[in-house]
């Protein structure tokens, strides 16, 4: 379920560049309002409270978490509490751990060993952000989705559509105008699942740990590779 969850922040369907349509005059403004908010952000860490509401059981289920980002594609993106998982990119691989009994434990690992075959490097939507200010940029956005921004006093707010998904209905990214970090991103999959992910604090970084980059996983611990 959680990998599902991360997934969906991160990863869409890689698509054809047969169905490329036009953006409006509001979503050329919100593209370009959002990429240089990005722009100043550059490296970031923050603080984030995940809420996933499930339409069939009618429930939500909520983690507290924190997540690193590097540019281009470093991440770590950690559930803290009650949930216990990392996500992590050193920009070549990724692994997401999920620790059942706490980090010492032996934990379940996916091991993806080229983010390149596997698209995970063009998808960091939320942590980076979607770029069409040149061109190239623009075509590779459409190639992917259908976007629709809208701006009002206090937000910004993308909303990103795939083009082809099996799972992802829409992403909507949205920001505080006074604010050069993502406020929050909300998925919606074509089951009515709605998972958020509220920024609660950020900061820039300066200088970071390699390490902090490697997954420390922990003796016993069952790993399946993608390949």
């Amino acid at each position: 379920m959680l990998l599902k969850v991360i997934a969906s922040i991160f990863l869409f369907s890689f698509v054809s560049p047969a169905s490329a349509t036009t953006i409006d005059a509001e979503t050329r403004v919100v593209l370009k309002a959002i990429a240089d908010k990005y722009k100043k952000l550059g490296n970031w860490t923050g603080t984030f409270t995940q809420e996933t509401k499930s339409v069939g059981l009618g429930n939500s289920t909520f983690n507290e978490g924190q997540l690193h980002f590097v540019t281009p594609n470093r991440f770590r993106y950690s559930l803290v509490r009650p949930e216990v998982s990392d996500f992590i990119s050193n920009g070549k691989s990724a692994w997401h751990v999920r620790y059942a009994e706490g980090r010492e434990k032996p934990a379940n690992v996916l091991v993806i060993q080229d983010l390149r075959k596997t698209e995970l490097d063009r998808y960091l939507v939320f942590l980076r952000g979607a770029k069409a200010s040149t061109p190239a940029e623009e075509k590779a956005l459409l190639e992917a989705y259908t976007p629709k921004g809208k701006s009002s006093a206090d937000e910004l707010v993308l909303e990103l559509t795939p083009k082809r998904s099996a799972e992802i209905a829409k992403v909507s990214l949205i920001f505080k105008q006074k604010s050069e970090a993502p406020y929050r991103v909300i998925v919606e999959d074509v089951l009515g699942t709605r998972t958020s992910v509220t920024v609660n604090s950020f900061e820039r970084i300066k200088k970071t740990d390699p390490k902090l980059f490697e997954p420390k996983i922990p003796a016993g611990s069952k790993t399946e590779t993608l390949k």
